[in-house]
């Protein structure tokens, strides 16, 4: 490692080029060198997204991990930013340091949203309204009668599943609860969730899904919904494809995935308000409002095709082709970060 800093800071006077991965697309960042400060990062992802510095939540590595500082001063070569890296780009709803009041919620919507959990109905909307899209003014939403189906970013913090099955059924219940739920699942159920199933011994499974670095995949899944009695629909956005988990269940609820993140698909009125988070298995037409979202976004490029991407794994510098490779050397090697290259 010390050897590539050292050639890193030879070279610093060559441009380099860093790559930008936001909700609107993907960009190349170019003249972007080793000394170039965090300000000027900031000032050219703003160029390319209209994103004001104080709304930017940066993300890098792989993993992708929030920038530890955003004092301004910083260099790329601080904060770990390398030649060819790809930087996510998450825009915050209020600049940075702002706290809102805390607001009580009305006892109404309060009414109204245990119905949407324990029902999956909303009383605002009912699925006998006529609910196919009508228009699909960006590629993360799709209007429905009055509200609209839209999707909700959740944090690329390694626990986007968690965070984004939590908004689907339990309010502000911390995800870190959702971990202990798996956790204690595959503990009390060892004939079903085997060595070979898990991929690792299950013992050790148990305890490496509670740390916020692991990431949940398919079994999460498939736990969550049969914990919870309800069918989760993943939209995959580089193949158009629907991932069911769970069989049998009256109410569904939608997810989608761009190869390394997910967030969930819920509907909002028109100022904000969630009307719906879970939807009757005899609502097909909003799964093909979530199939629209999916395919704005598929023509959009927002998607990782994990299948070709290559990385280095920053502990030991070996070179991996997609996740398998990536997933197979963090279970035989315990390294888990690692960058695109």
């Amino acid at each position: 490692m010390v050897s590539l800093v050292l050639n890193f800071c030879m070279f610093d006077d060559l441009f380099k080029v860093v790559r930008l991965q936001c909700k609107t697309g993907r960009f190349i960042l170019s003249n972007i060198k080793s000394s170039t400060t965090l300000k000027d990062l900031q000032a050219a992802i703003k160029d390319k997204t209209d994103v004001p510095p104080e709304q930017q939540k940066i993300l890098h590595s792989y993993p992708p991990k929030e920038i530890e500082s955003y004092d301004s001063k910083l260099t790329m070569a601080d904060i770990g930013i390398k030649d060819g890296d790809t930087v996510t780009l998450q825009e915050l709803q209020q600049p940075r340091g702002h706290r809102p009041k805390k607001q009580r919620q009305p006892v109404a919507q309060l009414e109204a949203d245990k119905d949407v959990l324990i029902t999956g109905e909303s009383k605002v909307i009912s699925n006998d309204t006529p609910s196919g899209p009508q228009s699909s003014s960006s590629s993360s939403s799709v209007s429905i009668a009055i509200g609209e189906l839209k999707r909700k970013v959740v944090p690329a913090d390694n626990s986007c599943l968690f965070a984004s099955v939590n908004i689907l059924v339990n309010g502000n219940t911390p995800s870190y609860e959702l971990r202990e739920i798996v956790s204690s699942v595959i503990a009390s159920q060892p004939h079903k969730y085997t060595d070979a199933m898990l991929g690792r011994p299950r013992d050790e499974y148990v305890q490496w899904i509670l740390k916020d670095v692991s990431w949940g995949g398919g079994i999460e899944l498939l736990i969550f919904s049969n914990f919870y009695e309800i069918e989760l629909v993943v939209v995959d956005i580089q193949t158009l494809r629907l991932d069911r988990f769970g069989k049998g269940y009256s109410s569904k609820g939608f997810l989608i995935y761009d190869g390394i993140h997910y967030d969930p698909l819920v509907l909002l009125s028109p100022n904000g308000t969630i009307l719906q988070r879970l939807f009757s298995q005899s609502n097909e037409s909003i799964t093909e409002s979530a199939l629209a979202i999916a395919r704005d976004c598929n023509q959009a490029r927002q998607f990782t095709d994990l299948s070709n991407f290559s990385l280095r794994c920053l502990v030991c510098n070996e070179l991996l082709k997609g996740s398998s490779d990536a997933q197979e050397h963090a279970t035989k090697t315990g390294h888990t970060n690692f960058s695109e290259v």
